[in-house]
């Protein structure tokens, strides 16, 4: 058992408490949801757990900490390694960064617990079968998508096999067919006697696998209990948890209780009349400040192009696209596939071998990078890559500097993008003691500062909890509406389908589609089709791909008639 009695937990240099359990256990064999919204202290309690609070990051920490009878402040390092693991939320954090290839960084932490070579062998090449990362093999690690370095992550963090697995938001930058095979790889782990925690804002692909969840709420617990209860709380989505999107569908259509978690049983449901009215939910929406509100209109046409990494093969192949103003455009497609290395084309930092890249007609080949970023702003996967100030506020204003805004048009540019993305309270606060989210939310308020009228977004979304979602989405229609080209990448179809007017697949570098999201989704593969398309599908309806579509088609206006 890994249990924790009395728990408090406090970062360097901060005076408040992030964490305040009086209990804990996680029973040796059980998979066990830990959910709450962004700042809920998911990740500081598996950090805690883990022995990485103290010892990495120089925390405080007080109470008891043992696992399988073994104390935290009594055991040493080596041998608590031995019986704990975390994968950490930020994939590249658990990467070493001293190996050159895939397969020497699986070898790694076998190298250091002095495997025989024979057994790292065979070890290694079971990793590469079971992530499926035999291609990478001979890659380097920090050339990888996100997704692909996710995967790897994952893969050394299973290479000693521990006993307890304890796992922050593991789907998060992973393609669908990807979630399903890590999925399935966790439930085999879970079978041959590995305990594992999973902690996540996003709890439907993991409500039905894990038989008892605990649920956080501002460091602190808010309820523990059977996951099936747990996840169908109507409260859940308040505080920030993504509830399961069948789950939701049927509270928002007022169907009674218990509520579905899965299609299977959101088809059952959804044939019984119920006699009530559904209660269609959207985003909010939110009106741009006037400093954000007036983009020049900026279409962009990609023409022929293709792109390689130093001699590798094209990752890029042949592509022709337009991205149009006052449109949000949706790039999907697997890991790897080439997405985010096209956004990089889009503004610069990466140059085409072959093909054009044009703003309203103007190439961009001969023009510098800090004059494509007056028109073209991108937002990392990786947040921590663009952020480099001492302040949030410093941040915020740096690209409006050397862009050359006067004081008065910086500072109402900083405190317009300050506001839409919710960081006023933290304009003093450096971005690296922000959450991942925050952090995510900084850098998206310095590209909207720098008045790009092209917003290329690599999955914005990752790791937000709902209410963090529900003001991303709401910011995106304000900024289409406002007439931005917006380009967004995300392997999560609920939130493409919520927003995309078009899109664009990509498969091995080549567009395999390139249309409305309407003609797209309803004769997409299922992965890629978002959930309530599929439900809509299983019950003779049109095919929607917006949820508040589908809510009003069950209440028709009587106005329609």
């Amino acid at each position: 058992m890994l249990q924790a009695t009395s728990l408090t937990a406090r970062y360097p240099e901060s005076e408040t408490v992030s964490l305040t359990l009086p209990g804990f256990q996680l029973k040796a064999g059980a998979w066990q949801l830990l959910c709450g919204g962004n700042g809920s202290g998911k990740s500081t309690l598996l950090l805690a757990l883990a022995g990485a609070f103290t010892r990495h990051l120089g925390g405080t920490l007080t109470g008891e900490l043992s696992v399988e009878g073994l104390s935290l402040q009594g055991t040493a390092w080596d041998r608590w390694l031995t019986q704990i693991t975390l994968l950490p939320q930020e994939n590249r954090h658990h990467l070493s960064g001293a190996r050159e290839t895939v397969a020497e960084e699986l070898a790694f932490p076998l190298e250091n617990r002095g495997w025989p070579r024979a057994a790292m062998q065979r070890r290694i090449a079971d990793l590469l079968d079971d992530f499926a990362l035999h291609r990478l093999a001979h890659r380097d690690p920090t050339t990888l998508s996100g997704g692909e370095q996710q995967r790897v992550a994952l893969a050394a963090t299973l290479a000693l096999r521990p006993r307890y697995l304890l796992l922050d938001e593991p789907l998060a930058s992973l393609d669908p067919a990807s979630q399903r095979s890590v999925l399935a790889l966790l439930e085999a782990l879970h079978r041959d006697g590995t305990t594992l925690l999973t902690a996540t804002v996003d709890v439907a692909d993991f409500a039905t696998r894990c038989a008892a969840s605990t649920w956080l709420h501002h460091g602190a617990l808010q309820r523990h209990g059977p996951s099936r209860d747990m996840v169908s709380d109507p409260r859940l989505a308040a505080l920030g948890v993504v509830p399961p999107r069948m789950t939701w569908l049927a509270q928002r259509a007022a169907l009674p209780a218990p509520w579905p978690l899965t299609l299977d049983e959101a088809v059952v449901a959804f044939r019984k009349p119920t006699g009530t009215a559904a209660s269609p939910h959207d985003a909010p929406a939110l009106a741009l400040p006037p400093a954000l509100a007036s983009p020049t209109p900026t279409e962009v046409r990609l023409a022929s192009v293709t792109f390689a990494y130093n001699d590798g093969p094209p990752v890029l192949r042949d592509l022709t696209a337009t991205l149009a103003a006052g449109r949000i455009t949706a790039l999907i497609g697997a890991n790897g596939a080439g997405k985010s290395t096209l956004a990089r084309t889009l503004n610069g930092l990466l140059r085409p071998q072959r093909g054009t890249v044009a703003l309203n007609g103007r190439p961009i080949a001969h023009r510098p990078t800090h004059q494509l970023a007056a028109q073209v702003g991108i937002l990392f996967q990786a947040p921590l890559d663009q952020l480099f100030n001492p302040t949030v506020e410093a941040e915020v204003a740096f690209a409006p500097r050397q862009l050359g805004f006067s004081a008065a048009q910086r500072h109402e540019r900083m405190v317009a993008a300050l506001a839409v993305t919710g960081l006023a309270a933290q304009a003093h606060v450096h971005p690296y003691d922000l959450s991942a989210v925050e952090q995510r939310w900084v850098a998206l308020a310095s590209i909207l500062a720098q008045g790009a009228s092209v917003l290329v977004l690599d999955e914005p979304a990752r790791g937000m909890d709902f209410l963090h979602r529900q003001r991303l989405v709401a910011l995106l229609r304000a900024l289409r509406d406002a007439g931005h080209t917006l380009l967004l990448i995300s392997h999560d179809m609920s939130f493409v389908g919520e927003l995309a007017d078009r899109v664009l697949h990509l498969v091995d570098g080549q567009l395999e589609f390139d249309g409305p999201a309407e003609d797209f989704f309803p004769h997409a593969p299922p992965d890629l089709q978002p959930p309530v398309t599929q439900l809509a599908k299983r019950l003779g309806f049109p095919p929607f791909v917006r949820e508040r579509e589908f809510l009003h088609h069950l209440t028709p206006d009587p106005s329609d008639a």
